[in-house]
């Protein structure tokens, strides 16, 4: 989980991750207000199209690269792994994928459907 969390950032970039600090830092900001019973500071973050087509891209083809995975490869690949290992390889294939290229299952045994989605991602990837 920690390489698939590492591949997502790198892969997002820096002004997206900056934004995201930005938005944390502000949320922050509001909460401690919020406890102090003070007026809140003026909202100072900028909105970025292009981060949120970014983060939202992101979030769509990783839950669906999940799910496809899954629903492929239940009963090739991913047979004999317990339900929590079978998330989070399918989770990893997923993320993996678009950016960084490792596996963690034998892709001989992969469907021809897992193979599609594969070169799907890896073609939005790059």
């Amino acid at each position: 989980m920690t390489v698939a969390i590492l591949i997502i950032l790198g892969g997002i970039g820096f002004p997206v991750l900056i934004l995201l600090y930005s938005i944390l830092k502000n949320g922050t900001i509001k909460l401690f207000w919020r406890n102090q019973w003070k007026r809140l500071p003026a909202n100072m973050l900028r909105k970025n199209i292009g981060s949120r087509i970014a983060i939202t891209s992101t979030v769509i083809l990783l839950i669906s690269g999940t799910l496809f995975y899954y629903l492929f490869e239940n009963k090739t690949s991913l047979d004999g792994l317990s339900g929590i290992d079978k998330f989070i390889t399918s989770f990893f294939g997923s993320v993996s994928a678009r950016t960084a290229g490792f596996n963690i299952v034998d892709i001989s045994r992969w469907s021809y459907p897992t193979i599609f989605l594969m070169i799907f991602l890896m073609w939005i990837g790059a």
